[in-house]
């Protein structure tokens, strides 16, 4: 599927209703796929909305299922164990990153060039990942039902600035200093195409 993300202007993030109204202006997009269907037939009812300030790249999730359960306590844990969901995004051909994140909020981010050998975020930048679930954060056992949930991601234009654990120079504008592991300062390669404008 190729889709173009939208650009909308900043808002404020601390207001709940801003959030809905700039989701509500994004066209859901359903999630119709089923994996394994022989071995795992049920399939939940998801779709996902997704549009950029220029600052942050936001992302929503919308579930109905019949099981939810919310154990996981730790980012970059066992976050498949709980109700989740993922995003897949890639920047250029050098590899890929996943954010997977639980029904509250619990995200596992990683940078992999390939599936097996995966390089999980810091703890410092999990942080600034902005994440909205609409269970809250407080892990629960599995609840049976009619489940509705949606969770909400914030993620920052800026996130290649933390430490080439997620970049290195060239995913980092020209302009701009990263961190190595050695402490050392490394400055950006990337020339500045302008604002976001990705197709997947």
């Amino acid at each position: 599927m190729t889709m173009k993300i939208r650009h909308l202007k900043p808002f404020d993030t601390t207001d709940p209703r801003a959030m809905e109204e700039a989701f509500a202006a994004i066209e859901p997009q359903p999630i119709a796929c089923c994996n394994w269907p022989d071995t795992y037939p049920y399939r939940p009812q998801v779709s996902f909305r997704i549009f950029h300030t220029g600052e942050t790249l936001w992302l929503r999730f919308d579930v109905e299922e019949r099981y939810t359960k919310g154990e996981v306590t730790e980012d970059n844990g066992r976050v498949w164990t709980d109700s989740c969901v993922e995003f897949f995004i890639a920047l250029d051909d050098t590899g890929y990153y996943n954010f997977e994140t639980t029904c509250t909020g619990r995200l596992l981010l990683a940078f992999r060039k390939e599936r097996e050998h995966p390089t999980h975020a810091t703890p410092e930048l999990l942080a600034r990942v902005g994440r909205y679930p609409s269970l809250g954060r407080e892990p629960f056992a599995e609840r049976v039902g009619d489940n509705r949930w949606s969770t909400v991601l914030a993620i920052p234009a800026a996130y290649q600035d933390v430490s080439v654990v997620t970049a290195t120079a060239a995913d980092v504008l020209a302009t701009k200093i990263i961190v190595d592991k050695t402490g050392a300062k490394v400055p950006g390669t990337m020339p500045n195409n302008g604002a976001v404008d990705r197709t997947l």
